[in-house]
């Protein structure tokens, strides 16, 4: 029985030894590595935080390059729409000037011909494309929604991105509303598109009719507004993708912080949990030193 018991008083011993051994050797590892999780078992549920983390982090990652590229497709939507803004400016600048009784028709020709370069500029404008697609085409984008005779066949499709985890953006504006068939002008009864209002002006301007140029002023004034209203819109998307880009920062700023609560070693903790585990492995050694000296030697008789 005295054996068995001294056995028992060995292992028992032994266990203390590498228990107080491992808390050493994991206390090093957590100070070497800056880490404090190893394993999924050192913390299951930390661990399974990280992991969650790490899958959202991921998310925001691709959510970041989606929004980069919503940003420059609606600065080239915007930019585009400027453009386009000046060249009705422009346009109705010399139908208001021309439609003054002192010009004559060597004046109105003339005029004719900046008007007619205006339009292939606006469908030019109007067949735009950001990274391949043609942005007013709607879900039409592998085509030019503008045909060179001005008609317009693209779609009203809204093209939505999502930029984070619940919500989805529209980032088209629709080219319907500004360049199809959605214009009166007087003395017509059909819808006109905006490039053949435009026709309509040069025509008055060709043949030197003054009052088919005066009836295409107040169009042009209503394209102008439906292309600022586009802008406006565009504007406030803009505005609303920068807020969600905001949230999404400080989403990724307490997630990183948390993970790196729960995976990250205090160093000043670290440096005292070593110096502790070294200091009760030491002390561990001694005492079993001490027990194990006179066991031994009744074990041995």
């Amino acid at each position: 029985m005295t054996r068995i018991s001294e056995r028992s008083r060995i292992a028992s011993t032994q266990t203390r030894i590498g228990y107080a051994k491992e808390l050493a050797d994991k206390s090093q590892q957590d100070a070497v590595s800056g880490r404090k999780l190893h394993h999924i078992s050192d913390n299951p549920v930390g661990s399974t935080q990280i992991l969650r983390n790490r899958h959202k982090l991921e998310n925001i990652q691709q959510y970041r390059r989606t929004s980069e590229f919503v940003k420059g497709y609606m600065a080239l939507t915007e930019n585009t729409l400027l453009s386009i803004n000046d060249v009705l400016i422009r346009t109705k600048e010399l139908g208001v000037q021309q439609a003054n009784a002192t010009w004559d028709a060597t004046a109105r020709k003339a005029v004719a011909s900046e008007v007619h370069e205006l339009k292939d500029h606006l469908i030019s404008l109007a067949n735009t494309k950001y990274n391949g697609k043609f942005i007013f085409g709607g879900f039409q984008s592998q085509l030019p929604p503008v045909s060179p005779d001005g008609t317009f066949t693209g779609d009203d499709g809204s093209i939505f991105i999502q930029v984070n985890d619940d919500t989805f953006r529209p980032i088209n504006i629709s080219g319907k509303k500004v360049f199809d068939r959605i214009y009166s002008v007087e003395g017509r009864e059909d819808k006109l598109t905006l490039a053949e209002v435009l026709d309509h002006l040069y025509l008055g301007l060709e043949h030197n009719q003054a009052d088919k140029i005066f009836s295409v002023l107040p169009t042009l004034e209503t394209a102008m507004e439906n292309t600022i209203q586009a802008i406006t819109s565009l504007g406030s998307r803009r505005q609303a993708l920068d807020d969600v880009a905001q949230r999404t920062d400080f989403a990724e700023e307490h997630l990183l912080s948390q993970s790196n609560q729960l995976e990250s070693t205090d160093m000043i903790q670290a440096a005292l949990d070593l110096q502790r585990m070294k200091t009760g492995l030491e002390f561990t050694l001694q005492s079993s030193a001490q027990m194990l000296s006179p066991s031994l030697l009744q074990f041995l008789k």
